[in-house]
């Protein structure tokens, strides 16, 4: 036969492995022989990007994914709508496709095996009574059936339809980006200028929409090369250097006055350890730079709030560099590229001016995630005034307004000693967790899990679980143990001021340690 399929035809596996994988977006999908996939990867993203701009209007709904292939465009798409279904004739593409979904940790994806022409006539009816409807076609050579033509005239007012006349194959030269823009604006046939020019708004004024289309900026960059040549003369900056030392010689001062101070003094230091720490933890850290969950405004004022007490620069610096260093670990692109020596990695990359690659790569990230969120640029804004009152003010006058401990106890101990070792804390993350530790999850990268890093950072010591899955809010494979951050985000999520948190299956994370662990994976 010209053209069969495997089950068809059966062919047998002489040499190598069975499938192939490809990275689109940030996200792994496996391949088989049988398996129709977009081989130009550049084009391919570019294209996934441009759907997503142009469902804006329709997201929170189903998306209907007809000739799935793979289910790279569903699963690419799946964190903004509430359910995935796809529809492939291919039965080894459909297992193909559930793999994918599950190794990327997507809950929200189905594909179904069969033609479109059979299995839509039953399946439209229900959706469409559902809410939002989105259909996304990627035909075969031949092009629709008839039938489906006939569907989509008959539910044409209730859904938006793009159909991607586009056919992407090994000998494929590359698709230029514009045209393909004027392809798929020309087939959205129910969308209006008026409402993609409203989408935009409306993606300029929704932080909580706005979250999810980065999908890939916190995602370690494979093909980035390091310039070739001598590395750039570091340059000192000196008042940082003098200030840290005054920093830390109050520090110890603090430590040593630290029996003059009464409980009260000492639990208070206590509690703004933790506010301070969740400030980066669960605000900067995970809601942040990973969107990792979504958090109601009074948590994001309150967050903002401690992470001002952290005084670790602000919300949008700290999650622009935090995006770099994932994007580009380890290299001179990295704000505090480990491989440069512990100390540099632990305070002396805030010592020396940036390296010209970390300002580069931090120019060319989608922030808008960020300048749209009102708190985050809000914080911006006053962030000098926000650190003088949380980080030095109230620290210092609590236990002297209500307690009676003298101003210079409460400016050293919860003040200057508080305030150190927070910073010390998260520089361990930086530091300590990409030398010292296990690499049960992939052995292919520095970051490892530190149990020490993990209690004093309140749950960022699980560092190569993070570097593998940085969409996990949880940070970790093991819940809340030795994760008071973790713990706070359940307890918001109990009291209804956070949602969507993100979790890696534990089928996807055995799959994970078993193909690129070093053999010191232990459950429980």
């Amino acid at each position: 036969m010209t053209r069969c399929s495997h089950e068809d035809s059966p062919y047998q596996l002489l040499y190598g492995e069975p499938c192939i994988y490809e990275e689109i977006l940030g996200m792994k999908f496996r391949i088989s022989a049988d398996s129709f996939f977009q081989v130009n990867r550049s084009a391919a993203e570019a294209l996934y990007k441009t759907i997503a701009d142009l469902n804006k209007t329709c997201e929170e709904g189903t998306l209907l994914d007809v000739c799935c292939g793979t289910g790279t465009i569903g699963i690419s798409l799946s964190t903004r709508m509430k359910k995935v279904i796809g529809i492939e004739l291919l039965q080894q593409a459909v297992e193909d496709a559930k793999y994918n979904a599950a190794f990327n940790g997507i809950q929200n994806c189905e594909f179904l095996s069969g033609k479109a022409e059979a299995v839509l006539p039953d399946l439209i009816p229900t959706l469409c009574a559902n809410g939002g409807l989105t259909a996304i076609v990627n035909p075969s050579r031949a092009g629709l059936h008839y039938r489906v033509s006939r569907w989509k005239q008959a539910v044409k007012a209730r859904c938006l339809l793009l159909v991607l006349l586009y056919v992407m194959h090994v000998n494929s030269s590359v698709l230029q980006q514009n045209k393909r823009t004027r392809l798929l604006e020309d087939s959205c046939e129910n969308m209006t200028d008026t409402q993609r020019r409203n989408s935009y708004q409306t993606r300029q004024q929704n932080p909580e929409e706005i979250a999810e289309t980065s999908l890939d900026d916190d995602i370690f960059d494979e093909s980035y090369k390091e310039k070739d040549g001598p590395q750039p003369p570091r340059q000192i900056v000196w008042r940082n250097v003098v200030l840290m030392t005054f920093l830390h010689i109050g520090a110890v001062y603090g430590l040593i006055i630290i029996t003059s101070a009464s409980a009260l003094t000492v639990l208070w230091t206590c509690v703004c350890y933790v506010i301070s720490a969740l400030g980066v933890t669960a605000g900067a850290h995970r809601l942040w730079s990973h969107r990792s969950y979504k958090a109601k405004l009074p948590l994001r004022i309150f967050l903002a709030i401690a992470n001002s007490m952290a005084f670790q620069n602000d919300i949008f610096e700290w999650s622009r560099d935090h995006r770099v260093h994932h994007k580009y670990s380890e290299t001179s692109a990295d704000p505090h590229n480990a491989t440069r020596g512990f100390f540099f990695a632990h305070i002396g990359w805030l010592l020396v001016r940036k390296h010209p690659e970390v300002i580069e790569k931090g120019t060319k990230l989608d922030l808008s995630d960020l300048k749209a969120d009102e708190v985050v640029m809000f914080q911006r804004r006053y962030y000098k005034l926000s650190v003088v009152v949380m980080c030095f003010l109230v620290p210092m006058l609590v236990p002297w307004y209500l307690w009676g401990e003298s101003l210079w106890v409460g400016y050293f101990i919860p003040g200057l000693l508080r305030y150190t070792v927070v910073l010390n804390a998260t520089w361990l993350v930086n530091s300590a967790a990409h030398m010292w530790g296990m690499r049960p999850y992939d052995c292919n990268i520095n970051p490892r899990e530190n149990t020490f890093v993990a209690f004093s950072a309140v749950g960022e010591g699980f560092h190569n679980y993070h570097h593998t899955f940085p969409y996990d809010y949880a940070t970790s494979e093991y819940g809340s143990r030795l994760n008071i951050t973790k713990a706070f985000i359940d307890l918001m999520c109990y009291f209804g001021l956070a949602k969507d948190c993100k979790r890696v299956p534990h089928d996807t994370v055995m799959a994970r340690v078993r193909r690129t662990g070093d053999s010191s994976h232990k459950s429980g």
